[in-house]
């Protein structure tokens, strides 16, 4: 009886195996015709089971397989997507100056020096006809009409030709208000000619440089050793990207560490020194930042120092940049992971395990930004216009100050990006001005405002410095000159400045 039941499970194991792979099911006779029976019935439900299994198989696969054509065509399409979005990018950057290009004999040449691909700075060159432009030349380094540079070794002032050539920096202008010890100085030292009735303290952190190098202490650095609470930063004075702050609630352990340095500099390895470089610069920390969703923001802000002679500067908000986790000050040690909830810089959050998918919240465009405020404060348009007014006296000022460290050749012009901070009851701060300031086109805000930035200024810049003997004349009329998003904070041309409203009237 076990023998036949083995038997009955063989015969039928067999039986669903030809039936699966579509063979022809050979015949089978037995000699129990009531055993036969059992087996047709048998057979025949198992026939239909494997048959119904089997088409389910099959529509699994279809299904499958057009799971995976549907997969295939959303990646074809987000490529298609991708290629036509950052061509339309890449479009808003192309020269808007009228050219006759057929009549254009002698082209012109622009030199591009740099470690990196300056994209933007590459599509705008292709898109006049009236330019040839060299990448990283390896001679003939001073033979250009335009010059674009992120690297200060080739900037060349020396070899430069005011009124015949034009580059894109400013002799000067990163010593005098880029460099954050630097900065202090300037600021500092224009605060001491009390020509309006506001001064730098109104919008600088109060900030200590500290001569490492010497064993005696300034007036300054005593100051400093005086103080009782706050939070405190400390910042490599020449530092950028959020690279080496460290942030301190303990200001006795901040100022033992300084005495210590100080004390033992002379006998410091050049690792060690640079290690602590950023304790030469310490500045207050802003504790009641402005919040969205309960995390720190800050502001992108361009400038743009179109001449020196005569003077003119001009400025557009950029982007607002946000942490990706929420702030908190109840800092024990500064790590990694402390950091993420105070320094907003893209290129510090963008190690953030959490950047990716919110990365497009992490910076917006003012408008948005905007709009956060017209909801969260109830602002309107006059308060949204106070912040633009704070923010103006702030750029005109810091500006004004380092100018008599400019060094004047025409034809030399410089974007800055000023990073400003707002605290919770809209008293704007500076952090830090960046005489390089990237072009990336990494993040929606940034194809926003980049394209354009680029666009503007470089038509400008060639329209401007097209004839140097008409550039007073061209900026005494700046209403017939294309300025996109730039807007107007000093023109000595025309005898306008924004501060000219707070200066102190002087007894005659």
């Amino acid at each position: 009886m076990k023998y036949k039941k083995y038997q009955f499970i063989l015969i039928l194991t067999i039986l669903i195996f030809f039936q699966v792979l579509g063979l022809q099911i050979p015949e089978y006779k037995v000699y129990d015709n009531n055993q036969q029976v059992q087996i047709e019935q048998t057979v025949s439900k198992y026939k239909n089971l494997v048959s119904y299994i089997k088409n389910i198989y099959l529509k699994k696969k279809d299904l499958k397989y057009k799971m995976e054509q549907k997969r295939n065509y959303q990646k074809l399409k987000s490529k298609k997507k991708k290629k036509k979005i950052t061509k339309s990018i890449y479009d808003q950057v192309k020269s808007k100056t009228k050219l006759d290009c057929e009549n254009i004999k002698n082209m012109k040449k622009a030199i591009l020096i740099s470690q990196s691909q300056p994209k933007l700075i590459i599509e705008y060159f292709k898109s006049r006809c009236d330019f040839k432009f060299v990448q990283n030349p390896v001679e003939d380094l001073n033979n250009f009409d335009f010059k674009w540079t992120s690297l200060k070794k080739y900037q060349n002032f020396t070899e430069f030709i005011p009124g015949k050539q034009i580059i894109n920096h400013i002799d000067g202008i990163k010593d005098a208000i880029s460099d954050k010890d630097d900065l202090t100085v300037t600021l500092r030292n224009f605060d001491k000619k009390k020509l309006y009735n506001f001064n730098s303290t109104d919008f600088q952190f109060r900030s200590f440089n500290i001569n490492l190098k010497s064993q005696t202490y300034s007036k300054s650095e005593r100051q400093f050793l005086k103080l009782k609470k706050g939070i405190w930063m400390t910042k490599d004075p020449i530092g950028a990207q959020g690279i080496g702050i460290k942030m301190h609630k303990d200001i006795k352990k901040l100022q033992k560490t300084v005495k210590q340095l100080k004390a033992n500099y002379s006998t410091m390895s050049e690792k060690e020194i640079k290690q602590n470089s950023q304790y030469s610069f310490v500045q207050e920390y802003l504790s009641n930042p402005l919040l969205k969703d309960g995390k720190k923001v800050d502001f992108r802000t361009f400038v743009l120092v179109a001449s020196l002679d005569p003077f003119v500067v001009l400025y557009q908000d950029g982007f607002v940049k946000q942490c990706v986790e929420k702030y908190d000050t109840n800092v024990g040690n500064f790590n990694k992971q402390e950091a993420f909830k105070h320094i907003s810089n893209i290129s510090y959050q963008k190690y953030h395990p959490d950047y990716e998918k919110n990365k497009d919240e992490l910076c917006m465009t003012p408008q948005i930004f905007e709009q956060y405020l017209r909801k969260e404060y109830n602002f309107g348009d006059e308060e949204i216009e106070q912040m633009q007014k704070k923010q103006q006296k702030l750029i005109a000022y810091t500006l004004m100050a380092g100018k008599p460290s400019y060094k004047i050749q025409k034809g030399a012009f410089q974007i800055l990006g000023l990073d400003i901070i707002w605290d919770d009851e809209f008293n704007v701060k500076l952090i830090e001005i960046n005489t390089n300031i990237s072009l990336s086109l990494s993040l929606n805000c940034m194809q926003k405002t980049n394209p354009q930035l680029i666009q503007t200024t470089y038509d400008l810049m060639l329209e401007t410095f097209s004839d140097i003997s008409k550039l007073k004349e061209k900026w005494s009329q700046p209403e017939k000159l294309d300025l996109g998003r730039w807007r107007i904070i000093i023109n000595e041309a025309n005898n306008y400045n924004v501060l000219d409203e707070f200066l102190i009237e002087k007894k005659q």
